[in-house]
Protein backbone atom coordinates (compact mmCIF):
# COMPACT_ATOMS: atom_id res chain seq x y z
CA UNK A 1 0.00 0.00 0.00
CA UNK A 2 2.79 2.42 0.91
CA UNK A 3 4.72 1.56 -2.29
CA UNK A 4 1.59 2.25 -4.35
CA UNK A 5 1.13 5.60 -2.56
CA UNK A 6 4.77 6.53 -3.24
CA UNK A 7 4.40 5.60 -6.91
CA UNK A 8 1.21 7.63 -7.18
CA UNK A 9 2.82 10.58 -5.40
CA UNK A 10 5.82 10.49 -7.76
CA UNK A 11 3.66 10.64 -10.91
CA UNK A 12 1.69 13.79 -10.03
CA UNK A 13 2.73 17.39 -10.66
CA UNK A 14 4.27 19.71 -8.09
CA UNK A 15 1.07 21.75 -7.91
CA UNK A 16 -0.95 18.62 -7.15
CA UNK A 17 1.60 17.58 -4.48
CA UNK A 18 1.22 20.98 -2.84
CA UNK A 19 -2.59 20.69 -2.92
CA UNK A 20 -2.44 17.21 -1.36
CA UNK A 21 -0.13 18.46 1.40
CA UNK A 22 -2.55 21.30 2.17
CA UNK A 23 -5.47 18.86 2.30
CA UNK A 24 -3.50 16.61 4.67
CA UNK A 25 -2.72 19.58 6.94
CA UNK A 26 -6.41 20.62 6.95
CA UNK A 27 -7.45 17.08 7.84
CA UNK A 28 -4.93 17.00 10.72
CA UNK A 29 -6.15 20.36 12.02
CA UNK A 30 -9.81 19.29 11.79
CA UNK A 31 -9.10 16.05 13.64
CA UNK A 32 -7.56 18.02 16.51
CA UNK A 33 -10.57 20.35 16.60
CA UNK A 34 -13.18 17.60 16.47
CA UNK A 35 -14.05 16.61 20.02
CA UNK A 36 -13.41 12.99 20.79
CA UNK A 37 -16.44 10.74 20.68
CA UNK A 38 -17.56 9.87 24.19
CA UNK A 39 -16.21 6.51 25.27
CA UNK A 40 -19.48 5.57 26.93
CA UNK A 41 -21.89 7.38 24.62
CA UNK A 42 -24.26 4.44 24.26
CA UNK A 43 -24.58 4.05 28.02
CA UNK A 44 -25.21 7.79 28.33
CA UNK A 45 -27.93 7.58 25.68
CA UNK A 46 -29.63 4.63 27.36
CA UNK A 47 -29.60 6.41 30.72
CA UNK A 48 -31.02 9.64 29.34
CA UNK A 49 -33.52 8.30 26.81
CA UNK A 50 -37.20 7.61 27.28
CA UNK A 51 -37.04 4.34 25.37
CA UNK A 52 -39.12 1.47 26.73
CA UNK A 53 -39.02 -2.17 25.76
CA UNK A 54 -41.69 -4.74 26.45
CA UNK A 55 -40.60 -7.92 28.18
CA UNK A 56 -40.91 -9.78 24.86
CA UNK A 57 -38.44 -7.35 23.29
CA UNK A 58 -35.95 -7.84 26.11
CA UNK A 59 -36.22 -11.62 25.68
CA UNK A 60 -35.49 -11.28 21.97
CA UNK A 61 -32.57 -8.92 22.57
CA UNK A 62 -31.10 -11.42 25.04
CA UNK A 63 -31.70 -14.29 22.56
CA UNK A 64 -34.12 -15.99 24.95
CA UNK A 65 -37.40 -17.72 24.18
CA UNK A 66 -40.33 -16.67 26.34
CA UNK A 67 -41.94 -20.11 26.24
CA UNK A 68 -38.78 -21.89 27.39
CA UNK A 69 -38.97 -22.51 31.15
CA UNK A 70 -35.19 -22.43 31.57
CA UNK A 71 -34.95 -19.14 29.71
CA UNK A 72 -37.68 -17.70 31.95
CA UNK A 73 -35.76 -18.76 35.05
CA UNK A 74 -32.54 -17.29 33.70
CA UNK A 75 -34.29 -14.01 32.92
CA UNK A 76 -35.87 -13.88 36.39
CA UNK A 77 -32.47 -14.49 38.00
CA UNK A 78 -31.02 -11.67 35.90
CA UNK A 79 -33.92 -9.39 36.85
CA UNK A 80 -33.44 -10.32 40.52
CA UNK A 81 -29.73 -9.44 40.44
CA UNK A 82 -30.45 -6.18 38.62
CA UNK A 83 -33.16 -5.32 41.20
CA UNK A 84 -30.73 -5.98 44.06
CA UNK A 85 -28.07 -3.79 42.43
CA UNK A 86 -30.60 -0.99 41.86
CA UNK A 87 -31.79 -1.16 45.47
CA UNK A 88 -28.22 -1.18 46.74
CA UNK A 89 -27.30 1.85 44.64
CA UNK A 90 -30.32 3.77 45.84
CA UNK A 91 -29.75 2.92 49.50
CA UNK A 92 -26.08 3.85 49.28
CA UNK A 93 -26.40 7.12 47.34
CA UNK A 94 -30.12 8.03 47.37
CA UNK A 95 -30.10 9.79 44.00
CA UNK A 96 -33.37 10.40 42.16
CA UNK A 97 -32.29 8.88 38.83
CA UNK A 98 -29.60 6.55 37.64
CA UNK A 99 -28.40 9.16 35.14
CA UNK A 100 -27.00 11.21 38.05
CA UNK A 101 -24.38 8.53 38.71
CA UNK A 102 -21.02 8.65 36.92
CA UNK A 103 -21.38 6.87 33.59
CA UNK A 104 -18.15 4.95 34.14
CA UNK A 105 -19.58 3.48 37.34
CA UNK A 106 -22.74 2.39 35.54
CA UNK A 107 -20.66 0.77 32.79
CA UNK A 108 -18.58 -1.04 35.43
CA UNK A 109 -21.72 -2.28 37.17
CA UNK A 110 -23.14 -3.47 33.85
CA UNK A 111 -19.97 -5.45 33.11
CA UNK A 112 -20.09 -6.89 36.63
CA UNK A 113 -23.64 -8.16 36.05
CA UNK A 114 -22.62 -9.48 32.61
CA UNK A 115 -19.78 -11.45 34.21
CA UNK A 116 -22.33 -12.98 36.59
CA UNK A 117 -24.32 -14.28 33.57
CA UNK A 118 -21.65 -15.12 30.96
CA UNK A 119 -23.96 -17.40 28.97
CA UNK A 120 -26.21 -14.42 28.19
CA UNK A 121 -23.65 -11.73 27.51
CA UNK A 122 -20.59 -13.39 25.98
CA UNK A 123 -19.76 -15.61 23.04
CA UNK A 124 -16.82 -17.98 23.22
CA UNK A 125 -16.01 -18.33 19.55
CA UNK A 126 -12.32 -17.52 19.46
CA UNK A 127 -9.78 -20.15 20.35
CA UNK A 128 -6.55 -18.57 21.57
CA UNK A 129 -3.59 -20.93 21.65
CA UNK A 130 -1.02 -18.36 22.76
CA UNK A 131 -1.73 -18.25 26.50
CA UNK A 132 -4.12 -20.29 28.54
CA UNK A 133 -4.97 -21.49 31.97
CA UNK A 134 -7.59 -24.05 31.17
CA UNK A 135 -7.61 -26.40 28.16
CA UNK A 136 -4.75 -28.58 26.93
CA UNK A 137 -4.56 -28.79 23.13
CA UNK A 138 -2.37 -31.31 21.33
CA UNK A 139 -1.12 -30.57 17.85
CA UNK A 140 1.65 -32.41 16.04
CA UNK A 141 2.50 -34.45 19.16
CA UNK A 142 3.44 -31.31 21.08
CA UNK A 143 1.27 -30.02 23.88
CA UNK A 144 0.21 -26.40 23.67
CA UNK A 145 -2.13 -24.51 25.89
CA UNK A 146 -5.36 -23.08 24.54
CA UNK A 147 -8.19 -21.00 25.91
CA UNK A 148 -11.49 -19.58 24.81
CA UNK A 149 -11.65 -15.82 24.89
CA UNK A 150 -14.83 -13.99 25.85
CA UNK A 151 -16.38 -11.87 23.12
CA UNK A 152 -19.03 -9.45 24.40
CA UNK A 153 -22.39 -9.68 22.61
CA UNK A 154 -23.48 -6.14 23.48
CA UNK A 155 -21.67 -2.85 23.08
CA UNK A 156 -21.04 -1.41 26.58
CA UNK A 157 -23.55 -3.97 27.91
CA UNK A 158 -26.27 -1.46 27.09
CA UNK A 159 -29.12 -3.92 27.73
CA UNK A 160 -28.01 -4.35 31.34
CA UNK A 161 -27.82 -0.58 31.70
CA UNK A 162 -31.37 -0.40 30.37
CA UNK A 163 -32.62 -3.07 32.80
CA UNK A 164 -30.78 -1.35 35.65
CA UNK A 165 -32.34 2.00 34.75
CA UNK A 166 -35.86 0.52 34.74
CA UNK A 167 -35.27 -1.34 38.02
CA UNK A 168 -33.86 1.81 39.62
CA UNK A 169 -36.87 3.88 38.52
CA UNK A 170 -39.27 1.27 39.93
CA UNK A 171 -37.34 1.12 43.20
CA UNK A 172 -37.36 4.92 43.58
CA UNK A 173 -41.12 4.97 42.86
CA UNK A 174 -41.74 2.27 45.46
CA UNK A 175 -39.59 4.01 48.09
CA UNK A 176 -41.24 7.35 47.38
CA UNK A 177 -44.71 5.81 47.62
CA UNK A 178 -43.80 4.03 50.87
CA UNK A 179 -42.54 7.32 52.35
CA UNK A 180 -45.72 9.07 51.23
CA UNK A 181 -47.93 6.41 52.84
CA UNK A 182 -45.82 6.48 56.00
CA UNK A 183 -46.04 10.29 56.21
CA UNK A 184 -49.79 10.24 55.54
CA UNK A 185 -50.41 7.65 58.25
CA UNK A 186 -48.18 9.54 60.70
CA UNK A 187 -50.05 12.78 60.00
CA UNK A 188 -53.40 11.02 60.43
CA UNK A 189 -52.30 9.60 63.80
CA UNK A 190 -50.91 12.95 64.98
CA UNK A 191 -53.62 15.12 63.49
Amino acid sequence: MAIYALFFFATISAEQKHLIQILIMIREIRQEEIPQRPKYGLTFLVLNSNIRFEKTHVFKILHLEQLNVFHQRLYHKLASVVDMVAASLNKEHNLSTLSLYPVTDIVGISWFVADYFPCLFYDYDNLNTLKSESILLRKDDSAREASLSKVPRYNQMWIITYLLKIAYEKYVERVTFDKFVEDASRNKLNG
